[in-house]
This record gives structure tokens, C-alpha cells and sequence, in this order.
């Protein structure tokens, strides 16, 4: 028969802040100064050990390798059980300002696995001082235990067989001044969710699913001359504090915020909570904005009916093959109907602001720069993709561009409605929802709300791609994606009824897109699918590798001279600044930098022979190299 046993992690984890000295430096905390963490669940303990490659000119061989700082990040989970927590702990003002520039040290025991708690001399501890806090979670779900999350940065850590700190029998079991032992009862219970006793959210407290709150300090090193390791870990202000917040959804409690792309503003919002009666309170303030909304299994359950629901009950239909027929028909009557009546058509009118200097081919030109900049940067993104932190920056400026592209095109296009082709499909569209609307399976007559304020808000349905790819690569579709042809399943109730709707095939599209990234024989990372901008610069790396054996090809296939294949110069005619173009991209990585560093060297001297370049310097230093080396072999 089985003994009746409790067991115990054999595991401690302890946590002081170390206090700071005139001369800058910290002052290492006594044995006194730890305090005890309970209820932690799991500890993440992970060194990196990166090195800086040193090269040089005519060795492909690296020349040296430099160990750069070993970089120490520590991640605590404890559930909420009302004890202090590691973040409470490290930074005990509340002041964020204040306790960012806080340094904690951190021990770990490790006892025999034989023993029934961590009461005994430890066969090993784990010592890491100069720790920073760098970021900190908080969940709070339906299921389970309320959890802080913690990640400390730091550069120092040691192992040892020594006792560093007697977690059992020092002050380290002292928790706010209270003594106690490791087994002691908790004066009260670990938090779910039923203690969550007051918050104010948004879009109210009613059908709250789950709440994560978190801030990112995004710490970077601070060096100094005649020191390898950092003198701190600044934070990078102003530092970014998310709350999301997940809902049962229905049509009372749907995001209603309504923003295009002339919004500049939007509402302020209050978060905060309070759990474990009071014992808890994380308090975001009232100046939170809404970043972005995802809805999950009801939002796909809606795309799958075809249908859109709007505001009061409202609903619009797809349209039947017939409805759409009859649309162009309609969109047909009113252009005929707009050029009677002497307005200008689209081209027309492009003429007429290029006139008057509204949209010239200036402003074009510009337009095509900044479309070709968003690109580089999505390329310089996908580059940059093993350093977070040049990323990070590179995003920055890629919504920043992306905000100047959207300014120009609605500049460009603020005439539209205006034309023959913008009257028709306003005529168009009013047609269709006039004749998709119901309410209570009922044709909508429009008598409560305006015609107008249904089709804005049906625009408003559409999804951008960046929402569309999230449902496409995520659950609940990824799962209804995969098993839709072995099930015989039919994503879509309106399929064979009436067409898809924009969403639907949006949807379909970047499904299959995904599909094709995975067969790839040059697949890019998971990270790299999860993230838009770098999955971007990955599609335009990719088409930019084609476009260029394509056109490698088709200089191959256009010369029949195999002395002009070889050579390793080659001048090729060009009719028009495309072809330029075209004939500047078959160029290399390494020809593009030859082709640079002869242009300064002709720029420079003016004339200059063959030799001269550094390139063909480079060449026979190399010969001479390997001549070199095989008369050393003959012999």
C-alpha cells in the first residue's frame, strides 16, 4: 500500500535589492536582506554567449573572435497567493521612475532529490547580482491561478557548492516582518478568478474571459571606456504598458469605436483592478488607447456565415451572382448618366489636377519612392530579424512611412467621388445594401438608420490583411483549414448560395498563401510567419532572387556569344530607365560594392588603369597567394 506523502519542490528561490553607494557602486546584500519568494511555479534561468567575428583583408578565415558580454535574463512565475511577489520585492517604492534603477540579486538552491523540502544544505546555489527588472506580466484567466511574471537582465552569475544564504534558517523566511517557516499554511488561498473583486475595463466587467497586463522596460546597455561589462541597463522612455483584455463577444459588447484613416484621436481609457480583496491592486491610469482589436472563434463563426452584423440587429447578406449583375448594370446607368450630366471622368480628372498642380508627376514620383522605401524597410526588417532591437526601430519607421503613403493617396485620390466612376460605385453600392440589409429576416427600409451610416459601417466590416493573415495562421481556421478536404467540411454556409463576401476571400487567399510559404523549399522561420513585416521583406527577397534569374536567363538565352556569357564584364544596351533598372538588379551583392568602389576611384584620379582598381588588386594578391602556396607544395 502507498504512503500518504506531500511533496515539495526541492528548489528555493530567494531575492534581495542591493543597496546603492555613494561612489555608484551597490552594496552586497546580507544574508538578512533576502526575502523568500512563495508560491513560485517555474524559473527560466537562461546565459547567452555571443561573439564579434573580426575579419580581414585577403583572408576569408576569421581573424579573431571577441567574446562580447554574457547576457543573464532570469523569468519568475509565482502565482498570486497574497504574499509580496518578485516585482514588489525588487521594486518596493511603486515609483517606476525610482525603481528602475534598482540592481536585486538573486539566489537559487538546489537540494537532493531525496529530500522532503528545502530545509537542508543545498548541493548547489546560483548566485546572479546586478539584475534589472526588464519586464513584468500579470494573468488573470477563467482557468487556473492568477500568475506575475518577472524577467530580470543581468551580466553577472556564479554556481557554487558553498551555502551562499541558509534560505531555511535566515531571515530569508521572514515575510513582512512576520516570521514563518517554508510549510507554514498561507493565511489565506492561491487567487483565481472568483477573487478578482473589482475592475474597471473599457467595454464594462460583464463576460470577461481573461485580462494580461504587462510593461517592457526594453533596457539597453550603457558602456563606458575601460570597462567590458555595462556601467547600467537604462530603460528606453517612454516605456510601453498593454492590457488585453478578452470578451465573450455578441453584439452588445462589440467593439464600437469607429476610425478611418482621418481619425487622429482616439477616447481615453480607464484599467484598473483589484484582486484578493484589496491585497492586489495594478491600476493602469486613464489614459489607455485602444492599439488593436482581434476577435477569435465568433468573429471566424461570422466570416464562416457569410454575413455581416452590424449595429441594432442589422444584417447584410452576400450577394446572389444575379444581385451583382444587377449592380453593374446599375453602375453601368449611372455612368452613362454622370458623363450626360458633364462630369469628369477618372482620367479627366487627373488631367485637371495635374493642371493645377493638385497631382503632378512630381507628386507621383514621390508616391513610387515611398512605396519602394516601405519596401526596403520591410527587406531591412526581414534582415534584421536576429536583433530585436534594430527591428524594433526599423518597425518605427515603417509605420511612420506607412502613415506618409496613406496622407499621399488620400491627397491623390480626394476628387474620386467626384468622377463619373465615383458616382457610379456610390450608386452601386447603395444598390446592394439596399437590397442585402435585413432586420428580423425582414428587407430593411432605412427608416431609423440612414442609408449612409449602414454602408459606412459595412465598409468598416472589412478586414485589413494584417487581421486577416492573424485568423489565417491562428485558431480556431488553422485547424478548420487543415481538415476541410479529408472532412468534406464547408467552410463557408453561403458557398453555392451566394458569392464570398471581401473577408471571405481574403481570407481563403492568405490561408493558401500560407500553405505555399510552408512548401517552400527556402521556408523562413516560425517567427518569421508570425511576423507581417518581416514575412514582407521575406515575399519581396524572394521575388527579387526570381526577377533576377529570370533576367540572368534571359541575358543567357539572348546571347549566343559564349566569350560575352563568360566575361566578367558585360555592357548591355539599355533603351529605357526600366531597362537600367532591370540590368543594375542582375548585378550581385559583391558587383554592386565593385561597381561603387571603381566609380570613387575613377571620380577621384579620373583616369585609372585596370590595375588600378581595388578589386583587381584584390585578384592578383590573391593569385600570388596561391602561387605562393602551391611552388611551397611542389617542393
Amino acid at each position: 500500500m502507498a504512503n500518504d506523502r506531500t511533496f515539495y519542490a526541492c528548489q528555493a528561490v530567494a531575492i534581495a535589492v542591493q543597496k546603492p553607494q555613494n561612489d555608484g557602486s551597490y552594496l552586497e546584500p546580507q544574508a538578512s536582506d533576502y526575502k523568500f519568494i512563495h508560491g513560485v511555479q517555474t524559473i527560466g534561468l537562461n546565459t547567452t554567449f555571443d561573439f564579434d567575428n573580426i575579419f580581414e583583408l585577403g583572408q576569408l578565415e576569421i581573424y579573431d573572435s571577441v567574446l562580447k558580454i554574457p547576457q543573464i535574463e532570469i523569468t519568475l512565475e509565482k502565482v498570486l497567493d497574497n504574499h509580496p511577489t518578485p516585482y514588489t520585492y525588487a521594486a518596493p517604492s511603486g515609483n517606476l521612475l525610482v525603481d528602475s534603477k534598482n540592481r536585486v540579486s538573486v539566489q537559487f538552491a538546489i537540494y537532493k532529490d531525496t529530500e522532503n523540502a528545502g530545509v537542508s544544505t543545498p548541493l548547489h546555489t546560483v548566485k546572479c547580482t546586478g539584475m534589472y527588472i526588464n519586464n513584468v506580466s500579470y494573468k488573470f484567466p477563467t482557468d487556473g491561478q492568477l500568475t506575475e511574471s518577472v524577467t530580470l537582465v543581468g551580466n553577472h552569475k556564479e554556481w557554487s557548492t558553498d551555502q551562499l544564504v541558509d534560505i531555511a534558517t535566515s531571515a530569508a523566511n521572514i515575510v513582512d516582518g512576520n516570521p514563518s517557516t517554508i510549510d507554514e499554511p498561507i493565511g489565506g488561498h492561491v487567487l483565481t478568478r472568483r477573487d478578482v473583486t473589482s475592475m474597471v475595463l473599457p467595454h464594462g466587467t460583464s463576460k470577461v474571459q481573461s485580462i494580461t497586463l504587462g510593461v517592457d522596460l526594453n533596457r539597453e546597455d550603457l558602456l563606458q571606456l575601460g570597462q567590458k561589462v555595462p556601467y547600467a541597463r537604462i530603460p528606453n522612455y517612454p516605456v510601453e504598458v498593454t492590457a488585453e483584455i478578452e470578451y465573450l463577444v455578441d453584439e452588445n459588447n462589440m467593439e464600437t469605436t469607429a476610425f478611418d484613416q482621418n481619425t487622429n484621436d482616439l477616447p481615453e481609457q480607464d484599467v484598473s483592478i483589484s484582486v484578493g480583496a484589496g491585497w492586489y491592486n495594478v491600476d493602469l491610469g486613464s489614459k489607455c488607447y485602444l492599439k488593436s482589436v482581434t476577435y477569435g472563434e465568433f468573429f471566424i463563426s461570422t466570416i464562416r456565415s457569410g454575413k455581416i452584423f452590424l449595429q441594432d440587429g442589422l444584417v447584410v447578406h452576400s450577394p446572389t451572382i444575379d444581385q451583382l449583375v444587377t449592380s453593374c448594370q446599375k453602375y453601368n446607368e449611372a455612368y452613362d448618366q454622370a458623363v450626360n450630366d458633364g462630369l469628369m471622368t477618372e482620367d479627366e480628372m487627373s488631367s485637371w489636377m495635374k493642371e493645377q498642380y493638385l497631382w503632378t508627376s512630381f507628386h507621383e514620383n514621390k508616391l513610387e519612392e515611398i512605396k519602394k522605401k516601405i519596401e526596403n524597410l520591410k527587406v531591412d526588417i526581414y534582415e534584421a530579424r536576429q536583433d530585436p532591437k534594430l527591428a524594433n526601430r526599423i518597425r518605427s519607421t515603417i509605420r511612420e512611412t506607412e502613415n506618409i503613403l496613406s496622407e499621399q493617396l488620400l491627397h491623390k485620390n480626394s476628387n474620386f467621388q467626384n468622377t463619373c466612376e465615383g458616382f457610379a460605385s456610390t450608386e452601386k453600392t447603395s444598390w446592394l445594401i439596399q437590397n442585402l440589409t435585413f432586420k428580423n429576416n425582414k428587407l430593411y427600409d432605412f427608416s431609423d438608420i440612414s442609408l449612409q451610416t449602414v454602408i459606412e459601417q459595412w465598409y468598416m466590416s472589412f478586414l485589413p490583411d494584417s487581421k486577416c493573415r492573424d485568423l489565417a495562421r491562428n485558431e480556431p481556421w488553422k485547424s478548420l483549414w487543415i481538415i476541410k478536404e479529408k472532412s468534406q467540411l464547408q467552410l463557408f454556409a453561403n458557398a453555392g448560395i451566394t458569392e464570398l463576401n471581401h473577408n471571405q476571400k481574403n481570407l481563403i487567399v492568405w490561408s493558401q498563401m500560407y500553405d505555399n510559404i510552408q512548401e517552400s523549399l527556402d521556408c523562413p522561420s516560425k517567427e518569421v510567419i508570425e511576423d507581417d513585416d518581416m514575412l514582407d521583406g521575406w515575399f519581396i527577397v524572394q521575388n527579387r532572387k526570381r526577377e533576377k534569374e529570370k533576367l540572368e536567363k534571359d541575358f543567357e538565352n539572348s546571347t549566343k556569344n559564349e566569350k560575352i556569357k563568360n566575361a566578367s564584364e558585360v555592357f548591355i544596351m539599355a533603351k529605357n530607365p526600366e531597362k537600367v533598372k532591370n540590368i543594375q538588379s542582375m548585378n550581385s551583392a559583391t558587383s554592386k560594392a565593385i561597381i561603387n568602389q571603381r566609380t570613387k576611384t575613377i571620380d577621384t584620379k579620373g583616369t585609372v588603369g585596370q590595375e588600378e582598381f581595388y578589386d583587381e588588386k584584390m585578384k592578383l594578391h590573391t593569385q600570388k597567394m596561391e602561387m605562393a602556396s602551391r611552388q611551397a607544395k611542389s617542393k
